[in-house]
């Protein structure tokens, strides 16, 4: 029987016959996905997959995982927005490939002498969009993440935007968990402390669904008890605390040559679970895996609200970040 070229496969094959170093010149293509405008800030790298200037990508190795994309998709301010999607078969593609593991479509900050560092005063703005996040009980195995800063690759996320749990059956709260900070603690200590969910309800995921959120993040990464995390949404404050936050130290987060010294961001989506979806198809094997998708727009890091804030911005008749 003749091998058969995966599509994959295909796609890659055509990049190095095109002689393609870290940067592609023209938008890779997918018989399923539309082809979008091909920005400018756009690029294809072997080692990163489908990506953006200033960011890595994190399972975005196939054309529809991420893409620049303008009207008539979901554009918050300016003209163009980032897109992200996952298909229930993306997992098992990737896994195949040992390029990820989970339903992940994600880019990450790379170093920068600009980062926030920790124990500096940081402020953070971004807007979020979902088609077909749903509210779901812990029988699904499924919690996703939807921004996250990790002090290492390896390390779990010092603050996740993510399910809440709040003590009822079902998530259906966006709220934040200092995943990092919780790791390893007793009972005890999380009974305490919301089983590390400072804050769990920052928008309701049915009610959101189709509309944009504008989040605002003021924090200072700090590892000791100075510790502090304030979120806006829309405007809204819905997150004020106080304590450490980060615990593993920012000590392996080396990229071109250049060693960060704060937690760096991470946003799209990703499953929240190396096991998922095996949960889902044990105890749901009746209910389909969607192919979620979720946008974001003007993403920003300053030193001040007025410098991150899209609706201070708006209203100012300021730039858009495209």
């Amino acid at each position: 029987m003749p091998h058969q070229t995966t599509p994959f496969a295909k796609f890659t094959i055509a990049l190095m016959l095109l002689g393609l170093g870290t940067a592609a010149v023209a938008q890779p293509t997918d018989a399923d996905w539309p082809r979008s405008q091909w920005h400018d800030d756009m690029r294809y790298e072997r080692t990163q997959g489908v990506t953006r200037q200033g960011w890595n990508g994190s399972g975005t190795k196939k054309p529809h995982q991420f893409n620049i994309v303008s009207a008539p998709y979901p554009v918050r301010y300016g003209t163009h927005s980032e897109r992200f999607e996952i298909r229930p078969d993306d997992d098992n593609a990737m896994r195949d490939l040992g390029v990820t593991n989970g339903n992940r479509s994600e880019l990450l900050q790379r170093p920068n002498v600009k980062n926030a560092r920790i124990g500096e005063d940081a402020w953070f703005g971004w807007s979020f969009y979902h088609e077909n996040l749903f509210a779901a009980s812990r029988s699904y195995g499924w919690y996703p993440m939807l921004g996250q800063w990790k002090t290492d690759l390896d390390a779990p996320p010092v603050i996740a935007f993510t399910p809440a749990f709040d003590g009822g059956p079902v998530r259906e709260y966006i709220g934040i968990h200092l995943n990092d900070l919780s790791r390893g603690k007793d009972e005890d200590w999380m009974a305490q402390n919301k089983y590390g969910f400072p804050c769990t309800r920052l928008f309701n995921i049915r009610i959101s669904t189709g509309k944009w959120m504008d989040i605002v993040v003021n924090t200072n990464f700090s590892d000791g008890e100075d510790g502090y995390l304030n979120i806006w949404i829309n405007s809204e404050k819905k997150c004020s605390y106080k304590g450490p936050i980060v615990s593993t130290p920012v000590d392996r987060f080396t990229s071109y040559g250049v060693r960060n010294q704060g937690p760096l961001f991470k946003r799209g989506y990703w499953s929240g679970s190396q096991s998922f979806p095996k949960r889902w198809l044990e105890n749901h094997s009746d209910e389909p895996i969607p192919t979620f998708v979720v946008y974001y727009d003007e993403w920003r890091q300053g030193r001040s609200r007025e410098e991150v804030d899209i609706r201070m911005i708006e209203a100012a008749g300021g730039p858009a970040v495209d």
